[in-house]
């Protein structure tokens, strides 16, 4: 299973406020852990080209979300790298009534992209359920900087058992203290997140943080055994989306849903692989 947190981070420095949405990286079946190093928190760009591009050569940006699975890992992996080829491959509509119309005010409201998810997401979720209806389970976040509304937006997209075949998007609305849990044993993590709020200065860092470090304590401990694996962390603000990967301080690896991405070098032709900003972990008051 899994379990994913999002809420509003708004005590950080200039760059890092916004939703933060952490994660493990963790999947397992009927007991068994099928691996400890899957990505769950995604991000998701959008990106247009002009008709007369052919080939595809010169995409122009047009938005970036943040996508957090749970639920069924066939389900939510696919609805993923559908929406990442659908979205990745845009054309700008000229409008016949509005021909002057900004670019940026064709940008799409988080909600369209959350629908379209959802519609997406049904479609696999009637093709998994008739053959295991058990399985057709999805629990999809989508956040980030919706340029409609001028805000910090989330979405979730659902299903319940008790209707399986029909996927519901819905607004979740986070205040700066509140909490947005996904997946395997949410009462249980909300419970170990309040502790170490409950231990830190309101308004701090610490609380700020406290997330990070309570999921970490649940994923290392064997009372919680559909959760585990590295932690994940991404950060939606107005600047986007961006992995932000955890490492000790003073260390120069930098792991990747439990992978280092340093081990075998960090290149990949005449370019590297390299996430621009870190965050020291556990110790929670220190960031670089």
């Amino acid at each position: 299973m899994t379990s994913i947190v999002i809420w509003s981070n708004q005590h950080e420095e200039e760059y890092f406020p916004g939703l933060w949405a952490i994660s493990d990286s963790r999947v397992s079946s009927s007991g068994c852990i099928l691996t400890d190093n899957f990505q769950k928190l995604t991000i998701v760009r959008g990106y247009s080209y002009a008709a007369d591009d052919f080939y595809k050569q010169h995409p122009r940006y047009v938005f970036s979300v943040g996508f957090a699975c749970a639920g069924s890992t066939l389900v939510s992996a696919a609805v993923r790298e559908f929406m990442v080829a659908i979205l990745s491959d845009l054309r700008e509509i000229e409008f016949l009534d509005a021909p002057d119309m900004p670019f940026e005010d064709k940008v799409p409201p988080l909600e369209e992209i959350a629908g379209l998810t959802a519609r997406v997401a049904t479609r696999y979720i009637l093709d998994l359920g008739q053959h295991y209806p058990r399985n057709a389970r999805i629990e999809i976040a989508v956040y980030g900087y919706c340029a409609k509304k001028g805000a910090l937006r989330v979405f979730r997209v659902h299903n319940s058992p008790l209707s399986p075949g029909s996927v519901v998007q819905s607004e979740v609305n986070l205040g700066v203290d509140d909490l947005f849990i996904l997946g395997d044993k949410t009462a249980e993590v909300e419970r170990a997140i309040r502790a170490k709020r409950a231990d830190a200065r309101s308004g701090s860092l610490d609380f700020a943080r406290a997330p990070i470090l309570a999921l970490s304590e649940v994923a290392g401990d064997v009372a919680f055994e559909t959760i585990g694996g590295s932690i994940q962390l991404c950060v939606a603000g107005r600047f986007g989306v961006k992995h932000i990967p955890l490492r000790e301080p003073g260390s120069r690896q930098q792991m990747f849903a439990g992978i280092n991405l340093f081990e075998n070098g960090s290149s990949i032709g005449g370019f590297s692989c390299h996430f621009s900003i870190g965050l020291s972990f556990p110790w929670m008051s220190a960031s670089d």
